[in-house]
């Protein structure tokens, strides 16, 4: 009987053994080895792993405006902002027969061509400074943004609204009747022209005087033209923005030189130490265009005694004088003699 007791002692002490192993490699392995943690999922401790919504309404305000402010003004790319349109904008240009992104396209091209604020514009750059979307139906966008116009850049801050409709951010693009301020409300008015970005220098010998002008334009010295308040046709520099859409020349200047009359009330003193000084300017109308609008400035060589007239005009289907203004009085703000 002895035998059999052993026996029976060994197959115990084996189980037993069996167990203490295999209840050591779980625990081995649930360890993930000496000295290491497992990976515990965060919802498992109770720790939310969703974007807050403030965030999420954030981002996609910001990925809506910059779409929109990316397709606005460009070439081939403007149907593509009807889908962002708000629901009252779709109305109010559904009544105006526009239906479709197509029709959205064609209606914005023909009030480009009719020089039409804020249709001819496009940005350059745009650096966003802020998203307010605490009120989760609207969000204000402030941002720096650098505007793009017929032969010049402008810069200025300016404030852009949204509104959230059918869980997505959507631009009221005309809903209050004006295309302009429904969806953006300047904050500095366009008044700082970007730093003598795509301005050339030309110095002309026939007429003695240096100037900047915009790469864009068309510039011939020695030219012979009509200008107001001269009987005769005079020689100088003219220079003019050809519009490639249109194929119409929109804006003209033309510079040449003048004796003193003794009518002209010239400075008494030289108190801007500059050789080439603004006197007087005035408004003109063109002798060859019916419908230009223009400015006719003089200004005094100090240096050589003569005067200096520069006219610039402007065809009233381009969008007035007005709408060149900024680009004409930088050029003639440059003007100085050849050094």
């Amino acid at each position: 009987m002895a035998p059999q007791h052993s026996s029976r002692s060994r197959h115990r002490i084996a189980r037993a053994a069996f167990l203490f192993l295999a209840l050591a490699s779980g625990l081995g392995l649930s360890s993930g080895g000496c000295g290491s943690k497992r990976d515990i999922a965060a919802e498992e401790l109770g720790t939310p792993n969703t974007m807050p919504k403030d965030q999420i309404l954030y981002r996609e305000a910001q990925q809506t405006f910059s779409r929109w402010m990316k397709d606005f003004g460009t070439q081939g790319r403007t149907a593509e902002l009807y889908p962002l349109l708000s629901v009252l904008s779709v109305k109010k240009l559904r009544a105006m027969g526009v239906t479709s992104g197509a029709s959205f396209a064609a209606w914005f091209e023909t009030q480009r061509a009719q020089a039409r604020a804020p249709f001819f514009y496009s940005f350059s750059r745009i650096d966003i400074l802020d998203i307010d979307v605490r009120d989760t139906a609207h969000a204000i966008v402030t941002a720096s943004i650098v505007v793009d116009v017929p032969s010049k850049q402008l810069e200025s801050v300016g404030s852009f609204f949204l509104v959230r409709e059918r869980g997505a951010w959507k631009v009221p693009f005309g809903e209050s009747g004006d295309f302009d301020r429904s969806w953006w409300q300047q904050e500095r008015k366009f008044t700082s022209l970007v730093r003598d970005e795509g301005l050339s220098h030309f110095s002309s010998a026939g007429v003695n005087v240096a100037f900047l002008y915009p790469v864009t334009w068309d510039v011939d010295d020695a030219r012979s033209f009509r200008v107001p308040g001269e009987p005769s046709a005079q020689t100088g520099v003219e220079l003019g923005y050809l519009n490639p859409s249109t194929n119409e020349k929109e804006v003209s200047l033309r510079i040449w030189s003048a004796p003193v009359l003794p009518s002209e009330s010239l400075p008494i003193a030289d108190t801007s130490g500059a050789d080439v000084q603004l006197i007087k300017k005035e408004e003109a109308h063109s002798p060859d265009a019916a419908h230009a609008v223009g400015t006719l400035f003089t200004l005094f060589d100090r240096r050589n005694g003569r005067l200096i007239r520069v006219y610039g005009a402007v065809l009233e289907s381009a969008g007035g004088y007005a709408r060149y203004a900024a680009i004409i009085a930088r050029i003639v703000e440059s003007l100085t003699l050849p050094s």
